[in-house]
């Protein structure tokens, strides 16, 4: 039987998952991250609220425990560009677009345009700071408690676990809280965790949105036993 990791141990393995993230996106094929690029600059440009919402969900740990242990640090440190590491950071994890094309792009942005990103970014610091979201992992204000599994895993609040891993149908709940949670991972990525579960045959699980519901659901359930200890 393998030795459970001590909560350090966890903590270092989390941030070598976050820094081999940051380091496959800088070595994808040239054409896929110019591609990626395009589509970050085209947002930065054009969707800032929905920069400011990545930057959101970085600060309050939906892309993993290794990125938001990052986060911590860059935003207790006033000698660190904050702005500017949360935005190259979103620009990997979110639109897998290396560092060097990140700024670059950002360099391209008319200056009243660089000065909205900014404004918004500098807002989701604010209200992570002033949520305490450092002081441990939340959302909206509550903690977030993880689903670990092979591929990924999901970060999701507690209330949200006992909806969701409640006894009889839980459709409800699992469309209620589907949209609200964040899920760092590819549809093949949950495909595959799914098919392992030896649930849902190959016509089932060709069915993204689907797929998303039960991977939560499962989730809760993987919370739920690990609450009852």
């Amino acid at each position: 039987m393998s030795r459970i990791p001590t909560q350090k141990e966890y903590e270092m393995n989390e941030l070598r998952v976050f820094r081999k993230q940051m380091e496959e996106v800088e070595r994808l094929p040239l054409a896929e991250r110019q591609g990626n690029a395009m589509e970050w600059f085209k947002d930065l440009m054009n969707d800032q609220k929905l920069i400011a919402e990545r930057v959101g969900w970085l600060l309050n740990g939906s892309y993993g425990k290794g990125s938001f242990d990052s986060a911590c640090r860059v935003i207790a440190s006033p000698r660190m560009n904050q702005v500017a590491w949360c935005a190259i950071t979103i620009a990997n994890l979110e639109w897998r677009c290396p560092a060097k094309m990140a700024i670059a792009s950002w360099k391209k942005l008319p200056v009243e345009t660089r000065y909205i990103v900014n404004e918004a970014i500098r807002r989701e610091i604010a209200d992570a700071k002033k949520e305490g979201y450092c002081g441990e992992i939340k959302k909206n204000g509550k903690k977030l408690l993880y689903a670990s599994f092979n591929r990924f895993e999901i970060g999701m609040p507690k209330e949200a676990v006992e909806d969701m891993s409640a006894s009889g149908s839980v459709d409800s709940s699992v469309a209620y809280w589907k949209p609200k949670i964040k899920i760092s991972a590819t549809p093949d990525q949950i495909r595959a965790e799914l098919k392992e579960q030896g649930a849902w045959d190959a016509e089932e699980l060709s069915d993204n949105d689907a797929n998303l519901g039960r991977i939560l659901w499962i989730g809760a359930g993987y919370i739920k036993e690990e609450m009852r200890g």
